[in-house]
């Protein structure tokens, strides 16, 4: 084993850039340059907390109280107590502002007047020190006020894109012009598609197609927001540096009308998709498919990859809606008809630039069905079209969404036969492919046959950048501090044979001295991770987290932030010596940080 008491200098490694521009003449500061280089996680440290933000944080927290005191009788667990298997479940825990008065519990209002005087009188001293220079917080303020730019994170390697807003909106146009897949409408459809959405419920309810309790899937008129329809740079489609890359359409739906019948509709297809015989659910299960190959005799392999070019967006609307009929009526959920799963899924329109948009074809990225969506109507392709070809076909053929992966003893032209007959079955549906005697990529892992079975290690694509969070953000030491062994623990996944993970580790080390990342931090990690087998490594983690009934403290990370949650625990005594209180809050809260946004 190597030694893990010490770790190797950096070496000279490819250093990625960090900041694309998109065309390369556009005109960046050096200070606004070293601002991007920071990356979009990168969190400014403000010399005081946000004092509205606290008192929101502190106010949560003892409601959280009020509440836990109110129902301390009740055996129901008002905020957890659902059925995971039922898709309606995830509504159940609506947005109350419901909080139970003062007077119940003299112990709760003790404490919580203790607190808040207490939390009144702190007078933080303003912080001296930052994370960015004076020229790069004007940097951040020029950046806000630039209207000639668009900044986006890549599709792919997680670089920072800064790209012309012309080039931007004309992207988005030439996309959005393709008739196939849009439609422009003249007005905003926002409150016609939430009536929409509700007559559609109201009109399933009553025909006993849904349950009543769909009625939670109706968003509320007064919180409605348009889908917005965005795009991530694909740069690693860019041959030339004059060339403009193409955009990954996304349409964030957050607030919208059909947001609730989405995770509805995900919740139901998620439950289906992994039934599908190619079903890849992440590099984990493929490491594990991978894993379990033995060749039993000599014969030549071919390993294969196939990808299914803008898949999201090429699915005709009739053939997906057929592919849900399908496997909806397959594994059927208790007073739930197929036909109501039909009608929710036809329901999608979204905003760019002030104009609006109606899907026809495929389904958006960014909703929360699209994944499952896709990966049901991709099912039904494959299912058919198994069900029809009569000739050669890999013995082992596996499918991430619209990644492909498998390995066969068929000759090459037999493969390319099958690849052919695939790319042809579905007039909307084509394949890029690679055929090899050696080694493919596969998500972000490098497939290698051997003689007796496949030995993986470590895929980097050629644009990403390695630009993990920069140990300056202002975020949780104990958040920066877990993300080297995280990645030190991926690649022990990744890489079979202990060699190659202690080249790659070291590597990795590398990535992370480039962010600034302390080599204490970098010895704890690896010295953490020795401690992990692959084979424990492997070990699928428990979905399902564990529920607590204890009360939960989250506050927005700012070095303030601390006194706040020392007076809320010193404090917490009273409550659990307190008569009337101390049999509810027997244990202390469970303690969260947030980012904030």
């Amino acid at each position: 084993m190597d030694n893990v008491g010490a770790i190797p200098p950096s070496r000279n490694h490819n250093n990625h850039r960090l900041v694309v521009s998109v065309p390369p003449t556009i005109q960046l500061s050096s200070a606004e340059e070293s601002v991007l280089r920071k990356g979009l996680k990168f969190i400014p440290l403000q010399r005081t907390s946000d004092q509205s933000r606290i008192e929101s944080d502190v106010r949560r927290f003892m409601r959280i109280l009020r509440l836990k005191y109110h129902f301390k009788d009740d055996e129901r667990d008002h905020d957890y107590d659902c059925d995971p298997e039922d898709p309606f479940a995830a509504f159940s825990r609506r947005k109350r502002n419901w909080t139970p008065s003062p007077g119940k519990s003299p112990t709760l209002d003790l404490f919580i007047q203790t607190c808040l005087r207490q939390i009144e009188a702190l007078r933080p001293t303003p912080i001296k020190r930052s994370n960015l220079t004076l020229l790069e917080w004007a940097a951040v303020r020029s950046l806000r006020s630039r209207r000639d730019i668009v900044i986006k994170a890549a599709d792919k390697g997680g670089a920072v894109v800064v790209w012309d807003a012309e080039l931007y909106r004309a992207e988005g146009h030439r996309q959005l012009s393709d008739q196939i897949f849009y439609e422009k409408v003249t007005s905003d459809p926002t409150l016609a598609n939430n009536t929409r959405v509700h007559q559609t419920i109201q009109s399933l309810v009553s025909q006993g197609e849904l349950p009543s309790r769909a009625e939670v899937l109706k968003h509320d008129p007064s919180d409605l927001g348009n889908p917005c329809f965005y795009m991530l740079p694909k740069i690693h489609k860019i041959r030339e540096l004059s060339d403009t890359p193409p955009g990954r359409p996304i349409v964030s739906a957050i607030s919208c009308p059909t947001e609730k019948v989405s995770q509805f509709l995900d919740a139901v297809f998620q439950r289906i998709v992994p039934t599908l015989p190619s079903y890849i659910k992440d590099t984990n299960h493929a490491l594990g498919v991978i894993d379990e190959i033995r060749f039993q005799d000599e014969r030549p392999r071919l390993i294969f990859t196939m990808d299914v070019k803008a898949l999201y967006t090429s699915i005709p609307h009739p053939d997906g809606l057929r592919a849900i009929r399908h496997f909806v009526d397959r594994h059927p959920l208790p007073g739930i008809s197929s036909n109501s799963i039909v009608r929710l899924t036809e329901l999608k329109t979204f905003e760019f630039n002030d104009v609006f948009f109606h899907q026809i074809s495929g389904v958006a990225m960014g909703t929360k069905m699209g994944p499952s969506y896709a990966n049901l109507f991709m099912g039904y392709l494959e299912e058919t079209f198994f069900h029809q070809y009569s000739g050669p076909a890999p013995e082992l053929f596996k499918r991430y969404i619209d990644d492909c992966f498998g390995i066969t003893s068929l000759t090459h032209s037999q493969l390319k036969g099958f690849i052919l007959a695939m790319d042809s079955f579905h007039p909307s549906i084509e394949y890029t492919y690679e055929i090899s005697t050696s080694e493919v990529n596969f998500l972000d892992i490098k497939a290698v046959l051997t003689s007796t079975g496949v030995r993986t290690t470590v895929h980097y694509k050629e644009t990403d950048s390695h630009s993990y969070l920069l140990y300056l953000s202002s975020h949780p030491v104990k958040c920066k501090d877990s993300i080297p062994f995280s990645q030190i623990l991926r690649l022990r996944r990744l890489c079979l044979e202990d060699d190659e993970f202690a080249l790659q580790r070291d590597r990795m080390l590398d990535f992370f001295r480039a962010r600034e990342y302390p080599e204490r931090v970098l010895l704890k990690a690896v010295r953490k991770a020795s401690l992990v087998s692959r084979e424990a490594a492997m070990r699928p983690r428990n979905a399902r987290k564990q529920e607590t009934q204890r009360p939960i403290l989250v506050l927005t990370h700012h070095p303030h932030a601390n006194q706040v949650r020392n007076i809320l625990l010193q404090n917490y005594g009273i409550l659990q010596a307190g008569e009337d209180t101390h049999r509810v809050f027997s244990e202390p809260p469970v303690g969260s940080i947030s980012t904030g946004s």
